[in-house]
C-alpha cells in the first residue's frame, strides 16, 4: 500500500511555499520538498504542476531516495483492516484511527471517530 498523501492535499506554509505533506516539518527538510508557490501560482496549477505529479509517481514507483519520504511510514495510514462487531458496536479499525457506529435496531448506524 502507498501514501495517499499526494492524491489527497498539500500544505501552503505562511510564506506561500507549498510542501507536499507535514512531513517537511517534522524532518526538517521543508526547503528540498518544495512543489510549488502560492505567491505565483495558483492551488490549481500547484496540484496539476509537473512537479507534483512527478512527486506522485515517485509514490507509485517507491522511489523516495532523496526526499522526506525516505524514512516515512505515514502510508501505513490508508491501511484499513477487518471490521469488529462489540457491545452493539461496529469498529472499523485503520492504522492509525478507529471509528465505532452504533448499530440501531433499524439497521441505521450512528459514527464516532476516535484516533
Amino acid at each position: 500500500m502507498q501514501c495517499v498523501i499526494p492524491w489527497q492535499t498539500f500544505i501552503v506554509r505562511a510564506n506561500g511555499l507549498v510542501i507536499p505533506c507535514s512531513n517537511g516539518f517534522v524532518k526538517g527538510d521543508h526547503d528540498n520538498c518544495v512543489i510549488g508557490d502560492a505567491n505565483t501560482q495558483t492551488l490549481k496549477e500547484i496540484w496539476d504542476s509537473e512537479t507534483f505529479k512527478n512527486w506522485r509517481q515517485r509514490h507509485i514507483d517507491w522511489d523516495f531516495a532523496g526526499t522526506i519520504c525516505a524514512s516515512c511510514d505515514r502510508w501505513k495510514m490508508g491501511a484499513v483492516y477487518d471490521d469488529e462487531i462489540r457491545d452493539g458496536m461496529r469498529i472499523k479499525h485503520t492504522a492509525i484511527f478507529e471509528v465505532y457506529s452504533r448499530l440501531e435496531i433499524e439497521g441505521e448506524e450512528t459514527s464516532h471517530v476516535f484516533g
